[in-house]
Parts: structure tokens; sequence; C-alpha cells
């Protein structure tokens, strides 16, 4: 038996939470919230905004986070990208989802990720990856009708930002979970 505190309750637990989330409605789309996850590698929580950091270095993300949902005590499952992407996309922690080493960085495809169980409650999805080791290839698109990368190179938001702003007009009157 698996226990209230194991890896995969846990995973249950967060993946059936977006889930009811995405049944229940809330207001962004039609039937429930849309979602926009900005994944930032290697931001540091004391020199943002919205965490308190009294210098303006983030007018953005702090505008956005008045209209959002602000974590208070997110933590890193890994010190580095691979684990950690695939956790966010996964809800599990890396000795669960396998992506453990550079030997072992591919996300498993038999593994639901966010985009997957959002897309089964109706929503449109899209990914615009800045980061060069977060790509199909590694099969990080997984559940993503759109997944825009480059392959070698880390891109600015500069780079992403007008075709991502498109794509959210495109799917306004839609349920949508972005990735950026």
């Amino acid at each position: 038996a698996v226990g209230a505190g194991s890896p995969a309750a846990r995973r249950r637990a967060v993946l059936g939470s977006l889930a009811l989330l995405a049944a229940c409605g809330g207001g962004s789309g039609p039937g429930g919230p849309n979602v926009i996850l900005i994944s930032i590698d290697s931001l540091r929580a004391d020199h943002v905004g919205c965490y308190g950091y009294e210098r303006d270095t983030t007018p953005h993300l702090d505008a956005l986070a008045e209209r959002g949902m602000v974590f208070e005590a997110a933590h890193a499952t890994s010190s580095w990208t691979w684990p950690s992407t695939a956790s966010i996309l996964t809800g599990l922690p890396a000795d669960a989802h396998g992506v453990t080493s550079n030997e072992a960085c591919t996300l498993n495809l038999s593994l639901d990720s966010i985009a997957e169980v959002l897309q089964r409650s109706g929503y449109s999805s899209a990914a615009w990856s800045c980061n060069p080791l977060i790509v199909p290839e590694r099969y990080f698109d997984q559940g993503f009708e759109r997944f825009d990368h480059h392959p070698s190179e880390f891109r600015k938001s500069d780079e992403v930002m007008p075709a991502a702003l498109r794509w959210l007009e495109a799917h306004a009157g839609a349920r949508f979970f972005l990735y950026l």
C-alpha cells in the first residue's frame, strides 16, 4: 500500500488538485482558471519584488503576481535544471521520475505531465523554453500542443514573448496552460 506521505500519494494529490481546479472553474476561461507557469532557472527569490525585494528588478513579474497566485514556500527538488524541471512538470521527486544524471536526463513517456493532465480536462497548452536543456528530444514537450525551443542556445524573454503573447491572444476565450 502507498502511504499518504509517499511520493506517489503526493503526486496524486498534486495532479488531482490540478484536475479539480480545472474542473471546478474559476473565472479565467470557460469552465476553469487559466494557468501560466513561469520557470526561471537560477532566479533568487530574495531579488524579486513580490517576495519583498525593495529594488525594482522584476516589475512585470510583480504585476502578474498582483493578479495571480504567489507561492511563498516553493523549493527546488534539485540543484540543477533537468531534474527540477521534470519535477515541476510531473509533481514527482527526482528518484520517482528518474531524471537524475546526464545519462538519465530524458523524461519518461509513461509519466503524466501537468500539460497532459490539463489537456485531458479541456485545456489548450503551449510552452516556450528559453533553456536549451528543456527540449522535445528529452520529452519535456509531453502534452503540449505547441512547444517552442532552441536546441543549442539560451534565449532571452524578449525573443519569445511576442509569439507567446500572440498565442495568448489567440486562446483568450479558451482554457489554457502556458509554460514559459
